[in-house]
């Protein structure tokens, strides 16, 4: 799983999640992102 890390309209990292066949968790920071939200136009 993939998915941004951090506060909204603040520093943000996207980070990679992943389990391994024993059920390890591992997770990464691939890189620092800025997310915003979504505006609707109607």
């Amino acid at each position: 799983m993939i998915l941004p890390v951090g506060k909204v309209n603040g520093p943000q990292n996207l980070v990679l999640v992943r389990r391994d066949d024993s059920g390890r968790v591992y997770r990464d920071t691939v890189l620092a992102v800025a997310f915003v939200q979504l505006v609707g136009g109607g």
